[in-house]
């Protein structure tokens, strides 16, 4: 009985090994790497990779993308409310409802939430009452709120109940409320990287309204919030603001990315993903290119072939070949 067949897989992606009959070579099916026997010293046999003789011409120039190329979000509209309340129904008036606004302040002061929870299920019990401010007490309500200096410690559970009354706070504020309101989550949003990313997913959307904030004021918020984020290490939270940036701001895309690769806490995943982020709108950037060479050499499951082609594309971006061969002896 003849010996069972043995299926030979390629060293970098585990691709099945085929035989190139003209060649006199295995190549893997997936990658293309090219193998051949060897015999060994004690008469053995293995497989070894055919080494290829690549024709590089450094010096290449790439132009930077005038575009960062990702999907930005999608604006949400806001129903104009001057008076920061709508017309409502059934037996309450707006009197009233301004009136028990202020009861449930004080009951929220005073740390009644029982009190406060039943007056404001009250109000915005019919599906036509939008009063923004009932919203909003209601997440202060939810979330056990009586002063302001409990915003940071508190919305670090900020959940998805919360995010629907925030949504209803911008929908249907005024723009003078509706600024109020983003100030204090902008200022409060960053107690883990979950919560901020639950506050930002539903803020942010409303910022490209004009009545609130000039696109000029609405990019000054984002770097705001991004410089914040990197020095959180928030990888959710950065990943979503990443598409706030206009994208014709390639640079400041590239700053970003590179700042938060290179801090401590960024997960050695992820400074590889802002490399490669950054050379698909820069190819030519050979300062980011050799982070991402060390990063991935610093990999335990780094794919060599990845590797070589990001050297093979440094030497082709340098206009010192020289110094690129004394960075690699260097790794």
């Amino acid at each position: 009985m003849g010996s069972p067949l043995v299926e030979f897989k390629c060293n970098y992606c585990g691709g099945r090994l085929v035989t190139d009959e003209i060649k006199r070579v295995f190549v893997c099916s997936s990658c293309r790497t090219q193998y051949y026997w060897n015999e060994t010293e004690d008469n053995n046999s293995e497989l070894v990779e055919v080494l290829q003789r690549k024709e590089v011409q450094c010096g290449q120039f790439k132009k930077k993308a005038s575009s960062t190329g990702l999907k930005t979000i999608t604006p949400k509209n806001i129903v104009i409310n001057d008076n920061a309340s709508v017309e409502v129904t059934n037996d309450i008036s707006e009197v009233s409802i301004s009136e028990s606004l202020k009861n449930i302040e004080t009951y929220l002061k005073t740390k009644d939430w029982d009190e406060a929870r039943m007056r404001l299920e009250g109000i915005l019990a019919d599906a036509n009452n939008h009063n923004p401010k009932a919203y909003w007490y209601r997440i202060l309500c939810d979330k056990r709120i009586s002063n302001p200096s409990e915003y940071k410690t508190k919305f670090v559970n900020f959940n998805k109940s919360n995010a629907i009354d925030l949504d209803n706070v911008f929908a249907f504020a005024s723009p003078e409320y509706g600024r109020s309101i983003f100030d204090i989550m902008v200022a409060n949003a960053y107690g883990a990287d979950d919560s901020c990313l639950m506050i930002l997913s539903t803020i942010i959307p409303y910022s490209y309204n004009q009545s609130l904030f000039s696109p000029s004021k609405q990019q000054n918020y984002v770097d705001r919030i991004v410089q914040t984020l990197i020095e959180k290490s928030y990888v959710k939270s950065f990943d979503y603001m990443l598409r706030a940036l206009d994208s014709s701001r390639v640079d400041a895309y590239i700053e970003y990315l590179k700042k938060f690769a290179e801090k401590p806490a960024c997960p050695r995943d992820y400074a590889i993903e802002c490399y490669k982020r950054i050379l698909d709108v820069d190819e030519g950037n050979n300062e980011v290119r050799r982070e991402l060479i060390k990063k991935q050499f610093q990999h335990n499951d780094a794919c060599i072939k990845d590797i070589s082609s990001e050297v093979e594309r440094l030497v082709n971006y340098s206009q010192n070949v020289d110094n690129e061969v004394l960075f690699l002896t260097k790794l």
